[in-house]
């Protein structure tokens, strides 16, 4: 793992202790080591504090600083698709993560406090995105079947159903394609939502005043969907 530190413009290799060190299979594998392909940062209790993990590992967390291992996991560890870092809005940091075709939900992690991750119960998610809203912490995610959005905080989906069967350009159902990656951010007074699926398309989503929604139903008539397409080359 390599850091850069910008002011001194230097680049320094960060040796991560293994994450599953502390399971006691750890002993029948001697050289084993880390294997991430998802990786996230954000200062949390003071630590520059690194969150990663992989399709075959589970996240577990160093202090940049020191190269120490915060918190780790096991060789049972669950595995993830993504991880992301949730800003509290009053210095404190979380970070979440979903796992793909691996387990079902996703996940919150308070790794300096130490507490239990919470679950957020929810289909296969492939890819999440984070953002803040007049003071709420939320999390978009990318499912199989639909694009969702959850407030942290509460515990509650605030939207879901976004995504609607459609065909793209050469007459094909896009229905349940795989989304690639998402992202919020906030729009005016509203909430802007972006999603990248397996075709290439770009869809774009605005919710002009976003709140916990108890159906569907109710939350379809308060969309504005507005959809645009462009090929992954």
């Amino acid at each position: 793992m390599w850091v850069w530190e910008p002011p001194q413009n230097v680049w320094r290799n960060l040796m991560l202790p293994f994450a599953c060190a502390g399971d006691p299979e750890a002993a029948q594998y001697p050289d084993a080591g880390n294997e991430l392909d998802s990786l996230a940062l954000a200062v949390s209790g003071g630590r520059v504090v690194l969150a990663a993990g992989g399709d075959e590992q589970g996240v577990a967390f160093w202090d940049v600083d020191t190269g120490e291992l915060i918190n780790g996991t096991s060789f049972n560890g669950l595995y993830i698709a993504a991880v992301a870092a949730l800003d509290g809005g009053d210095g404190s940091t979380r970070f979440v993560t979903c796992s793909g075709v691996h387990w079902d939900g996703i996940m919150v992690w308070e790794p300096v406090a130490g507490s239990s991750p919470v679950g957020l119960p929810e289909s296969t998610v492939d890819a999440i995105g984070v953002g803040r809203f007049e003071g709420r912490s939320l999390v978009v995610a990318g499912t199989r079947e639909d694009v969702t959005l959850w407030d942290v905080d509460s515990r509650e989906r605030w939207a879901s159903s976004l995504y609607t069967e459609d065909e793209n350009d050469d007459g094909e159902d896009t229905g349940d394609e795989r989304m690639h990656a998402v992202a919020i951010a906030q729009q005016g007074s509203g909430l802007a939502v972006v999603a990248l699926t397996d075709s290439g398309s770009v869809r774009v989503w605005t919710l002009p005043s976003p709140r916990p929604v108890r159906t569907d139903r109710e939350l379809a008539v308060e969309l504005h969907i507005h959809v645009g397409h462009c090929r992954c080359r």
